[in-house]
C-alpha cells in the first residue's frame, strides 16, 4: 500500500478557500444588478463612446456595436438596463448584449458574466481562456479603433429617436422603418427613412430610402377592397387603431409617387385624406392621377373650411372627433389634366395669400431680388435665407420658418463663407439653419428645372423658400432681351414652385439702365413682388425698396423703404479667424470699436479702398464679364503689375473686408468678386 503524505502546514486557510471560491464563482443576479444601477458607465465602457446618451434611453446601431440609432437601451426606471433593436426585434438585458457584443453564444454565458465582473467592475475574478485569446477590454480596445470611439454625425445632431414606424412585406417581416426626431423639440420635427442596405454581399440596416418604397401597414391592407391614403405613418396608425383600412406612401406628400410601389392597392377603392395645405392638396391630385391609371377608384375627402392649416386626420382623432364623417365628405377625383374653372362665388372663397415675411413676401409666390453690383445684395439674400431657416424674424418682421434651397450659382465658397459667418455672430444661440445649397451646373429653361424638383422632393421636408443666385448663371444660353427666352425662365421657376410649394426668389442685376432690373419686362409682369437694394454712398447703409417703379407688390400695398447697414464680422479660433459682412437694422448705432473692443463686437462695414484694392475689384469684376470666374495671385499681378509686396497687401486687405473670397495660399489661390 502506497502511503500519502499529507502536509498540514501548507493547508489552505478557511479565508484563503473562500477567496478561491470567490475568484471562480459569479452570481447572475448580483452581476445584472450591479450592471443596471449604473448602465451608462456601462455602456461607454463597452462601446467606446459610440453610443448616443440622451433623454434617459442610450442608442447604438446594433448588437456589433456598429454607430447609429437603431438598437435602444434604457437607463432609467424600471426599465434600465433592458434594450431592445427595432431593426430585428431582438431584445434583452446588459449580459445579453455583452454577449452578442462579443460574438458569445448561449454557452459563454459564463465566460460573460466573468469578463464583466473581472474587467468592467474590478471583482478578483480569476478569468480563464485560450492563450490566443485577449482580454475582453483589449478587443474592446480594438473595435474602437475601426468602428470609432463617438455617435454617428447625424444622431449627434438629430438626436434620440421620439417615434419609429415599421414597413412590412407580405410575409410581414422587416423591411423599412420612418423614424421621427425632434432635435428642438416638436417644431423641429424631422424625418428620415431606414432600410436594408447590401455591404460587401450582407444586407445592413443603413439610413435611405429603399429603391421602390412599399406602403405602410402592407400585410393588413392587402386583403382590404377599400382603404384610406394619408400623409404620414402617425395619420395611417390613428385611423387604424380605429378599425379604418389605412396606409401611407414612405415621407407621405414628400415621397416621388413613381418611386412607390402601388401595385398591391391595384384596383382598389381608394379615399385621399391629404394635410390641409397646398402641398397636401398638390399631392392628393398627383397621386389621384397616379392610381387611377392602374384601374383605383379614387375619391379625395373635402377638408371643412373652418379647420386649420395643416391639419390632418390625426388631428381630427386627438380632438375627438369622428373621422368616418370626415370620410363621407370625400368626393370622386378629377383627372388634373383640365382646367379648373372657378365661380365668382369660388373664387371669393380662395384663402388670401399668406406672408412668407409679414407684409414683404408671400409663399408660394415669384419674388424678384435686383441690386446693381456693390449694392449686397447676395448678402440681404442670405440675411432672408437664414432668418426663414431658423424660423427668427427678419428685422422685426414675423417670418414663416422652414427648410431652404439655396442655389448659389454664382459662388459657392462666397455664399458658403456668408452663411457659416452668419451663423457663428448674428446667428448665435438660435436654431441650427435648415438650408441646404445646390452648386451644381443648372439651366432653368431646360429639364434642369424638373431635376431640381426631384431632388427637393428626396429631402426629408419640403421648402418654404428656394433662392436663385443668380438669374445670369441659371438662365443658359438664351437672351434675357427675348420675350420668348424670358418666358422659358419664368415657366422653369413656376414648375418648380408649383411643385414645391415654395416662394421662388430669384436673385437678378441692373441692366445698362440702373435704375431698372436685366432682361425682357415679362418677367416683371410674371412677378409677385419685386424689390430691390441700394447702397447708400460710402457709410455701409443700404436701402431695401418695394415702391413703384422700382418694386412691385401684387397683393399688397408697397412695404416702406426698409433701412438696414452691413457689419463686418469676425469669427473662427484664433489664428484661424475669418470674416464676412452680416445684415443689420439701421438702428443709428455709432459703428463700433477698434479690434480691441469685445469679441462679438461689430465693426463698421463700409471700408475705404486704396488704389491698388479698386484695381483689384477692377480686375476681378473684368473677368467676370468675360466668363471667368476668378483669377489666380499671379495672373492677378500680372495685370496689375506694381510693388509686390503692396498687392498682396492689397489682396489680403480685400479678403478681410469681405469683398473678395479667396481660396488656397497666396501664390496659388483663386480669388473671385463679391456680389
Amino acid at each position: 500500500m502506497t502511503g500519502i503524505l499529507l502536509d498540514f502546514n501548507a493547508a489552505l486557510t478557511q479565508e484563503q478557500l473562500e477567496a478561491n471560491l470567490r475568484r471562480n464563482t459569479v452570481d447572475a443576479d448580483d452581476i445584472r444588478e450591479r450592471l443596471n444601477a449604473n448602465p451608462e458607465a456601462f455602456l461607454k465602457w463597452m462601446y467606446s463612446g459610440r453610443a448616443l446618451i440622451s433623454r434617459g434611453e442610450a442608442r447604438i446601431g446594433d448588437v456589433s456595436g456598429s454607430a447609429g440609432g437603431s438598437l435602444s437601451i434604457s437607463l432609467k426606471g424600471a426599465s434600465a438596463g433592458l434594450w431592445h433593436d427595432h431593426a430585428t426585434g431582438e431584445g434583452g438585458d446588459l449580459v445579453g448584449l455583452y454577449m452578442a457584443y462579443m460574438g458569445y453564444g448561449q454557452s459563454g454565458f459564463g465566460q460573460a458574466l466573468k469578463e464583466v465582473a473581472a474587467e468592467f467592475l474590478g471583482d478578483p475574478i480569476d478569468v480563464k481562456r485560450p492563450s490566443w485569446e485577449e482580454s475582453a477590454a483589449r478587443r474592446i480596445e480594438v473595435k474602437a479603433k475601426t468602428m470609432g470611439t463617438a455617435p454617428r454625425a447625424d444622431m449627434v445632431e438629430l438626436g434620440p429617436k421620439v417615434a419609429d414606424w415599421k414597413y412590412r412585406d407580405l410575409h410581414g417581416n422587416i423591411i423599412a422603418s420612418v423614424a421621427r426626431y425632434e432635435p428642438d423639440g416638436p417644431a423641429s420635427k424631422t424625418y428620415r427613412p431606414f432600410c436594408y442596405k447590401i455591404e460587401d454581399g450582407k444586407p445592413v440596416w443603413r439610413m435611405g430610402a429603399p429603391a421602390l418604397r412599399p406602403l405602410y401597414r402592407l400585410p393588413e391592407i392587402v386583403t382590404s377592397n377599400a382603404i384610406v391614403l394619408v400623409e404620414g405613418e402617425k395619420c395611417a396608425q390613428a385611423l387604424a387603431d380605429l378599425g379604418i383600412d389605412a396606409t401611407t406612401a414612405m415621407q407621405g406628400a414628400h415621397s416621388p409617387v413613381e418611386k412607390t410601389d402601388w401595385s398591391p392597392i391595384h384596383g382598389k377603392t381608394i379615399v385621399i385624406w391629404p394635410d390641409n395645405d397646398a402641398p397636401g392638396r398638390e399631392y392628393a391630385t398627383k397621386v389621384a392621377d397616379h392610381l387611377r391609371a392602374i384601374g383605383c377608384e379614387v375619391s379625395i375627402v373635402e377638408i371643412p373650411a373652418d379647420r386649420p392649416e395643416k391639419w390632418d386626420a390625426a388631428d381630427c382623432v386627438e380632438e375627438g372627433g369622428d373621422p368616418r364623417i370626415i370620410l363621407r365628405t370625400a368626393v370622386k377625383a378629377e383627372p388634373s389634366n383640365i382646367y379648373k374653372l372657378y365661380t365668382l362665388e369660388e373664387l371669393e372663397n380662395l384663402p388670401p395669400p399668406v406672408w412668407l415675411i409679414d407684409g414683404m413676401m408671400i409663399e408660394n409666390g415669384l419674388v424678384l431680388f435686383w441690386a446693381g453690383s456693390d449694392n449686397y445684395k447676395t448678402f440681404v439674400a442670405i440675411d432672408i435665407t437664414m432668418s426663414i431657416a431658423t424660423g427668427t424674424p427678419w428685422h422685426g418682421r414675423e417670418a414663416q420658418g422652414g427648410p431652404v434651397v439655396y442655389v448659389a450659382a454664382e459662388d459657392l465658397a462666397g455664399v458658403k463663407l456668408r452663411m457659416v459667418g452668419w451663423r457663428e455672430t448674428k446667428g448665435r444661440g438660435l436654431p441650427r439653419p435648415d438650408v441646404t445649397l445646390l452648386n451644381d451646373s443648372f439651366t432653368m429653361a431646360s429639364p434642369d428645372a424638373e431635376k431640381l424638383v426631384r431632388s427637393i422632393q428626396m429631402l426629408p421636408q419640403k421648402p418654404r423658400l428656394i433662392v436663385i443666385d443668380t438669374l445670369a448663371r441659371t438662365f443658359g444660353a438664351g437672351n434675357e432681351d427675348k420675350t420668348s427666352d424670358m418666358n422659358a425662365f419664368i415657366q422653369g421657376c413656376d414648375l418648380i414652385r408649383r411643385a414645391t410649394g415654395a416662394t421662388v426668389m430669384v436673385v437678378h442685376h441692373t441692366g445698362r439702365n440702373t435704375e431698372q432690373e436685366r432682361g425682357n419686362v415679362s418677367l416683371r409682369g410674371a412677378c409677385d413682388v419685386i424689390f430691390t437694394v441700394q447702397r447708400q454712398g460710402k457709410s455701409g447703409k443700404i436701402k431695401l425698396i418695394n415702391s413703384p417703379p422700382k418694386g412691385k407688390q401684387k397683393n399688397a400695398e408697397p412695404f416702406n423703404d426698409i433701412q438696414l447697414r452691413m457689419q463686418q464680422v469676425r469669427f473662427g479660433a484664433p489664428g484661424n479667424e475669418q470674416s464676412t459682412l452680416v445684415v443689420m437694422a439701421d438702428d443709428g448705432a455709432a459703428p463700433a470699436g477698434s479690434d480691441d473692443d469685445a469679441d462679438d463686437e461689430l465693426e463698421d462695414a463700409a471700408p475705404r479702398l486704396g488704389r491698388i484694392e479698386k484695381s483689384i475689384l477692377d480686375a476681378l469684376e473684368k473677368a467676370a464679364r468675360s466668363g471667368r470666374d476668378s483669377l489666380g495671385f499671379n495672373s492677378l499681378y500680372t495685370m496689375i503689375g506694381g510693388d509686390k509686396g503692396s498687392f498682396g497687401r492689397g489682396l489680403r486687405n480685400l479678403v478681410a473686408k469681405g469683398l473678395i473670397a479667396q481660396n488656397g495660399e497666396d501664390g496659388s489661390s483663386n480669388y473671385v468678386r463679391v456680389k
